[in-house]
């Protein structure tokens, strides 16, 4: 069977880090998309991991994107990271509840 993280549709290639030639400009786009990439992949690793026991593939696919995102994202601060994650959620939860 194909691991999890796979069917997140997101390109791997499109995580790596921009080679030191581009120009600052592009490589800073590249890095803003990078970050935009790894939020999906993060969220979508803790909607995923809420209702699925993770494989060990797929589990390590979201510890290491997550590495990433707090690295990259958010400058190393898990505690930003976290507070990024819980606003997010907690939007997320407020807007599905007050469909209800």
């Amino acid at each position: 069977p194909w691991p999890l993280a796979l069917a997140f549709g997101l390109p791997i290639a499109a995580l790596a880090a921009p080679p030191t030639w581009l120009p600052i400009g592009q490589a800073s786009e590249n890095i803003l998309q990078q970050v935009e990439d790894l939020k999906v992949i993060y969220l979508e690793c803790d909607k995923v991991s809420r209702k699925y026991i993770l494989d060990t593939q797929t589990a390590s696919f979201c510890s290491s994107s997550a590495e990433d995102l707090r690295r990259i994202g958010f400058d190393g601060r898990f505690e930003d990271l976290f507070a990024w994650w819980k606003k997010i959620t907690h939007h997320t939860n407020a807007s599905h509840t007050s469909n209800f």
